[in-house]
């Protein structure tokens, strides 16, 4: 045998034992092709297999079209590889196993996910995947795999399997697929948006979920970094009944980290310490600021010792007064719909002999108005309420019907009007300073916790109503002093 063909045949037993080990593997198969799309040299961390071998696992059912276990949910750092795992990489693995697989990809934007899309195609094209890997498919299925369309949107193949891409918000009419994945649904510039929230939520939940080829195997897999309470990961998790494995990986080790044992895999309390050193979260936490980081890095919608509101300027005390009068305060809604905003509560004392408001209680729930009418003289009456208590109510449209109904029903005193009318923001900016110098008193209660988490989480918290009335009636007290 010449050299040359010794060296074919050398080649061909490598390729061969190439493709075993990268059909059996993700792993291998994501080092094997990382050159043909990746420029920069692979830089390993324990969250590459780690992240491959959750994939791997939900692969088997998707394959044989049986039901689900799960859907999967991943947060983790930008720069970590996390489409290039989740999104390109899977997809190719998947048909290596069966090519009449039906894949849609989704990001926030449609460029997004059609770069994912050309990079999933220059990979099938390429000749390393063509040498290691089309003596699989004419082994396994009978000829060489090739496309028989292939645009931006669409690559479908003659086993006719297809790797369709959308966006949020975008269309994808006709199609259904085996699985479904969800890389960055939401954009980071648009998530403080109510309406964008509510929109690109509304495009997941039923627009996207309508595509599934079965309800019950049709895996969904998100994967992204945190922005808010109420994006796609929150918007999932507080589904009731959904069957959910929630993977969460902050780039510096702490409380959410989910499973909680990965811990131990945190070397010097970073995630990972090649890609995402201290010196390199320290500029995104520069650039970034509090809230970006703590969503982005952390995945966690807001900082942990608070935003513009902080957790430690808090102070307690054990029991309310007796001798001050107290104040209820509304930021009404007429809606037992808990995808919408709760109506506020919150009762506050105005000690001015000790230059502080002292808050009895807050609550917040989810009540038509005649609930709503009714509740009120119960919630007073159980937080040192009487008839001298004044109601104060938000002054919006909401508010009026409130007044209205209550000056029929029980004698008592309101304020309507201009408060601090520029906005939440300008709102918690108000009250900060007011709360910073310890002149807000919290009598402990099982209340405190989600109190002051709205407060501290604002602007990415789920709810405000916290924010609204602590601004009135902060402002309120100093028109008094």
């Amino acid at each position: 045998m010449s050299y040359e063909s010794q060296l074919k045949e050398e080649i061909k037993i490598l390729n061969k034992l190439h493709c075993i080990r990268a059909v059996d593997s993700l792993y291998y198969l994501l080092q094997l092709l990382w050159e043909v799309i990746i420029k920069d040299e692979f830089i390993d961390n324990w969250h590459i297999p780690y992240l491959c071998e959750e994939l791997e696992k939900i692969s088997p059912n998707i394959i044989a079209r049986k039901p689900k276990e799960y859907d999967l949910i991943i947060n983790i750092p930008p720069g970590t590889s996390k489409s290039t795992i989740v999104t390109i990489m899977w997809d190719v693995w998947l048909w290596l196993q069966d090519p009449t697989l039906v894949i849609i990809n989704s990001s926030y934007a449609a460029g997004l996910s059609t770069d994912h899309g050309i990079l999933f195609g220059e990979i099938v094209n390429s000749e390393m995947f063509n040498d290691i890997f089309q003596p699989h498919f004419i082994k396994n299925f009978g000829e060489n795999l090739s496309f028989k369309k292939n645009t931006e949107r669409v690559i479908t193949n003659n086993f006719g399997g297809s790797r369709i891409v959308t966006s949020t918000k975008g269309m994808i009419t006709g199609k259904h697929a085996h699985l479904i994945k969800r890389d960055d649904p939401i954009n980071p510039k648009e998530a403080e948006s109510m309406a964008y929230r509510k929109s690109a939520n509304h495009f997941n939940d039923r627009t996207l979920s309508s595509r599934r080829k079965q309800k019950e195997s049709t895996v969904t897999v998100t994967v992204m970094q945190r922005l808010h309470e109420e994006d796609t990961t929150g918007n999932d998790l507080n589904k009731k009944d959904a069957k959910i494995k929630h993977i969460c990986l902050p780039a510096e080790i702490a409380e959410n980290i989910n499973p909680p044992e990965l811990k131990e895999n945190y070397v010097n309390g970073l995630l990972d310490s090649k890609r995402l050193s201290i010196n390199v979260l320290n500029d995104f936490k520069s650039i970034l600021g509090g809230y970006g980081y703590a969503g982005q890095f952390m995945q966690n919608p807001s900082p942990e010792e608070g935003g513009i509101i902080k957790k430690n300027w808090f102070t307690f005390i054990e029991k309310a007064p007796e001798d001050i009068a107290w104040d209820l305060w509304l930021d009404t809604a007429f809606t037992d719909n808990k995808n919408n905003d709760p109506t506020g509560f919150l009762m506050v004392g105005d000690d001015m002999i000790n230059g502080r408001i002292i808050i009895r209680n807050f609550e917040s729930k989810w009540m038509g108005l005649p609930e709503l009418i009714e509740y009120i003289p119960e919630f007073m009456k159980n937080n040192g309420g009487d008839l001298a208590t004044m109601v104060y109510v938000e002054p919006k449209a909401s508010g009026y019907d409130v007044i209205n109904l209550l000056k029929k029903q029980i004698n008592v005193t309101k304020i309507v009007g201009s408060l601090v009318q520029q906005g939440k923001m300008v709102r918690a900016h108000y009250a900060s300073p007011f709360i910073q110098s310890s002149r807000v008193v919290l009598v402990r209660g099982n209340w405190n916790d989600a109190f002051i988490h709205e407060l501290t989480a604002f602007p990415t918290a789920a709810h405000d109503e916290a924010i609204d009335l602590i601004g009135y009636s902060i402002k309120q007290y100093l028109r008094n002093e």
